[in-house]
């Protein structure tokens, strides 16, 4: 777009502001998608924390972030050794 040139009044409301999305919501939807699809079942485990952030490439404090939101939602369970399925 050149100097000085304005966006009509129609392409102003077409486009949207570009947002990060935070890590943890990647993780997330990531997570949630294999649930759904079932390729992630009841009663499997996860990976240990320390590898499934190396997996997804993230940080353990952002996985950690994902894990508790899908606890919180009711999607995994943490037992009682901490282990998530």
């Amino acid at each position: 777009m050149q100097p000085g040139v304005r966006l009509s009044a129609m392409a102003q409301s077409m486009f949207q502001p570009i947002s990060q999305e935070k890590v943890s919501d990647a993780v997330v939807r990531q997570i949630e998608s294999l649930i759904l699809d079932g390729v992630l079942r009841p009663g499997d485990k996860l990976p240990p924390e320390r590898e499934l952030a190396k997996t997804l490439d993230v940080s353990r404090p952002s996985l950690r972030d994902a894990l508790l939101e899908l606890e919180t939602g009711g999607l995994l369970v943490a037992r009682q050794d901490r282990k998530r399925r």
